[in-house]
Formats: C-alpha cells, sequence, structure tokens
C-alpha cells in the first residue's frame, strides 16, 4: 500500500508538473484526481495505523492469555501473557509454532481438537474449562472462550 501511495504521488507529481508547463487540461484533472486519492490512501492507512496500535496495546495489557492461530493450528499472534507462560522472550519466538510444540500431547490434544471443532464448524467455544501447563511444568485451568477467525470476506482462517 505505501509503494503503490508512493508511486502514484510521483506520478501525480509528474502529471502536476506537465500540466503547469503548459499541458493539456486532461494532464491537470488526472494529476488532481491522483493527488487526492493518494491523499485519501495515506489518511486511510494512518487511520489503520492507528487502530491497529490501539488494538495490539489493549492485547497486551489483557491480563489473560490472548493469541490467534492460522487454520494449521499455527500461532500467528501471541500477547505477552502467552509469551511468558511459555518462557519465550518475545512473540516472534512463539509464533509459527504449534500447540504440540509447547506444551505435552495429552493437553495439546484437547487444545488442537477443540481448534479442529472450531475450524470445522465456524462454531465458538464459550467459557470452557480446560487444563493448562505453563512452561516450568505446574498445571492448572483456565475458563477460556475460542472464537473461529474471519477474514474480511467471511472465510475462515484461524
Amino acid at each position: 500500500m505505501q509503494q503503490l501511495a508512493a508511486d502514484a504521488d510521483r506520478l501525480a507529481v509528474d502529471l502536476g508538473h506537465r500540466a503547469a508547463v503548459g499541458g493539456p487540461p486532461e494532464i491537470a484533472a488526472i494529476a488532481l484526481a491522483l493527488n487526492r486519492a493518494t491523499d485519501a490512501a495515506t489518511a486511510h492507512e494512518a487511520a489503520l495505523t492507528k487502530e491497529r496500535n490501539m488494538l495490539r496495546a489493549l492485547i497486551d495489557h489483557m491480563p489473560d492469555h490472548v493469541y490467534a492461530k492460522d487454520t494449521e493450528g499455527r500461532y500467528i499472534l501471541a500477547n505477552r501473557v502467552c509469551v511468558q507462560a511459555r518462557a519465550y522472550s518475545s512473540e516472534a519466538d512463539l509464533l509459527g509454532r504449534t500447540t504440540h510444540q509447547l506444551i505435552r500431547a495429552d493437553i495439546a490434544d484437547i487444545y488442537v481438537a477443540e481448534d479442529r471443532l472450531i475450524v470445522e464448524t465456524g462454531t465458538p467455544i464459550v467459557d470452557a474449562e480446560e487444563p493448562f501447563e505453563w512452561a516450568d511444568g505446574r498445571t492448572g485451568t483456565f475458563r477460556t472462550t475460542k472464537v473461529p477467525l474471519r477474514d474480511g470476506s467471511g472465510a475462515l482462517i484461524g
């Protein structure tokens, strides 16, 4: 998106220069339209960045585990609580891993079965109790809610 906006801006500047030195009025109209489109794209990108930063701050400061997985069960997002529970130093260390790579098999099997059910049915699991194992081997239980993750067109992506 940034490259497209930059290319459009360079083209608009070039067209604007040609219009300013006596080019046809159509060129000036195109330059004006490109400038407006570039301004709109830049404003839209800034709004998306602001929204993403606010959501990321909220996710990272939640006291609960907040994460997302793709349809193959790989982590694609994890907040600091998830990262710390697995004894990693950053989210990047966790991303791309699967549940079976992180916790013992009997607990991982439960999570994977729940995740598969959500992906297959598109139905959320709300306020369920499930076991948990910290990286140091301690175990306990959590209340959890898992929901299907969809893209902008409604397709299930995790």
